[in-house]
């Protein structure tokens, strides 16, 4: 069957990360395109893969027909097919598979009048996976877990236990308007394979009296693989495989709150209040990126593809006894810059981040 996905359509589009760092005389062009391509590589090999866990964990919580995994936001509704089939053997878990496929294309915009970015992608994506709640029933048709979310004392100690294959691929045209008015096109390719498994807990809701909104606070716990192969806008390809975790010492803990006023629960916001996302690479380097109260906002006028609040700091090590890491990024979000991101690298002066990880996108979709 079809998807009936309503939620925005730019997630993981642009897990590249293409950093724009803007020009205003041709004697500049060169220059900055270096900067674009190695600060695009630095942020990719310490934060990417990192961000792009954390993005895709907080949204692993769909449970009804309408919701879908493997965050499909970058598809349109019609685009994406999904099977189902939902046993519930032993009275208490419900034990979902699921597989779909489905490709569609798009166009993104950060920025408005000049500068600006607007990206033209075609997203392709196929997988399968099993999803086990606890504790759970199978809906009368066997094909969901039957979850009522929009009933505010639903999913109390809930366990969501994920078993994931996906795979996305990408291609991308990317236009940058400068501030003189000119414009410069590139083109970019992505594929992404990501295999392992994710935990997630629901702690009680409690209902804020004055706003009436309902909050429900999750943990967050998991170790993937991701493999990844692309084409930079320069042409230069890069493949890359990491090993992501989420460890129990350091999970990341999120608030979702949602309008009790409304008939549907509307969300309101998504928050990763703390919580450390690890990624090993198979030179024996890693990172470590620490989420501080990264939050994302989904009113009707609101840009939804990037945190409103919040920071994420990360930090590099060259191998796995190294004490001081070779290179530190932080991104802060709601800044007053082109994007309302800026990043600074070692302790720099903080620059505007053009495009931030637009999986964002994707938060409205589930619990």
């Amino acid at each position: 069957m079809k998807g009936n996905i309503f939620m925005n359509k730019n997630s993981l589009i642009l897990t590249t990360m293409v950093l724009i760092f803007l020009g205003t005389s041709c004697s500049k062009k060169n220059e900055n395109s270096k900067n674009i391509e190695s600060t695009s590589d630095l942020v990719i090999s310490v934060a990417g893969a990192a961000t792009d866990e954390a993005v895709e964990s907080i949204t692993e919580s769909g449970s009804n027909s309408s919701s879908v995994p493997m965050n499909p936001s970058d598809l349109k509704p019609q685009s994406l097919v999904i099977t189902k089939s939902c046993s519930n053997t032993d009275g208490t878990h419900a034990s979902v598979d699921i597989s779909y496929s489905g490709n569609d294309s798009l166009t993104f915009n950060r920025g408005s009048g000049t500068p600006s970015v607007t990206v033209n992608a075609t997203i392709s994506k196929t997988g399968s996976e099993n999803r086990v709640w606890s504790p759970a029933q199978c809906d009368m048709t066997n094909t969901f877990a039957q979850i009522n979310w929009a009933n505010s004392g639903a999913g109390s100690n809930l366990t969501l236990n994920v078993s994931l294959n996906r795979t996305i691929n990408r291609d991308k045209t990317i236009t940058l308007t400068r501030l003189s008015g000119s414009t410069i096109t590139k083109n970019a390719t992505d594929n992404v394979i990501v295999t392992g498994t994710r935990t997630i807990t629901w702690a009680a809701p409690t209902l804020d009296n004055n706003t009436n909104y309902v909050s429900r606070l999750k943990t967050i716990i998991s170790s993937v693989t991701r493999s990844r192969h692309f084409t930079r806008p320069s042409g230069a390809v890069v493949d890359l495989t990491s090993t992501v975790t989420v460890e129990n010492a350091t999970p990341l803990l999120v608030t979702v709150v949602r309008d009790n006023n409304s008939s549907t629960k509307a969300l309101v916001s998504k928050t990763i209040n703390s919580g450390v996302v690890k990624v090993a690479e198979v030179d024996g380097s890693y990172s470590a990126c620490t989420f501080s109260n990264v939050k994302y906002e989904f009113g009707s006028n609101q840009d939804k593809c990037v945190p409103t609040s919040g920071s994420i700091t990360c930090e590099k090590f060259s191998s796995a006894d190294s004490i001081d890491p070779s290179t530190t990024l932080l991104i802060n979000f709601g800044q007053s810059t082109t994007s309302g991101v800026s990043i600074s690298v070692d302790n720099a002066e903080a620059e505007d981040y053009s495009d931030f990880n637009s999986k964002g996108c994707d938060l409205e979709s589930a619990s």
